[in-house]
């Protein structure tokens, strides 16, 4: 079979494992966390971010009102992107 994303073709890879797995998928695992981080970019535009394993850090310079709302509104737009992926924030780690 064929896969594309993002405009890009893959050809199917059957990958054979001496260590069985919990549902095949994991070799996709580094491929969906990269396609996650990369998401981040259209996500969050005006606010900077540093990823570090599965952790996010995202920060802002704040120096006015309109800094600070910015700031919010990338929050609020990247709580709106986990979400509708079905995943959400550990919010004992902010």
């Amino acid at each position: 079979g064929v896969l594309g994303v993002f405009g890009c073709v893959f050809k199917t890879v059957y990958v054979l494992s001496a260590v069985l797995h919990g549902g095949g998928g994991e070799h996709l695992y580094p491929l969906l966390f990269l396609l996650l981080v990369n998401g981040f970019k259209l996500v969050i535009l005006d606010t900077k971010f540093l990823t570090l394993a599965d952790d996010l850090k995202i920060f802002k310079k704040v120096e006015s009102v309109t800094d600070c709302a910015i700031l919010q509104k990338e929050l609020n737009a990247l709580v709106f992107w986990f979400n509708s992926m079905g995943l959400s924030f550990n919010v004992e780690k902010c």
